[in-house]
């Protein structure tokens, strides 16, 4: 089993910070947390004790899940993305994953 450790308020402290990252060259920041400034010293941080590290950082705002019973819209200046994520029902094979983008929506 891998673990994608997420990097938060306790792990950046220098001690935990070093167990991560000896046992793992790959981290993760969520962005949906914090500020732009604490996830530059964060990135800063885990370059200087492992400069071969690569870290994920996802997207803060609205995200589709794969639960959603509905279609979502998620809005960017004019325009409006409409995502649609679908899996088989019994029977069939069709998986979907649409995203349509409709300017000023």
């Amino acid at each position: 089993m891998k673990i994608l450790p997420t990097i938060g308020p306790e792990t950046i402290k220098y001690k935990n910070l070093k167990f991560i990252l000896d046992r793992t060259d790959i981290v993760r920041l969520n962005s949906s947390h914090n500020t732009t400034d604490w996830r530059k010293s964060a990135i800063k941080k885990i370059k200087k004790i492992n400069a071969r590290s690569v870290i994920l950082i996802d997207f803060p705002g609205v995200k589709p899940r794969t639960n959603n019973k509905t279609s979502r819209y998620i809005k960017k200046n004019n325009y409006a993305f409409l995502i649609t994520i679908s899996f088989p029902k019994k029977g069939t094979s069709a998986n979907s994953i649409s995203l349509i983008r409709k300017k000023d929506f």
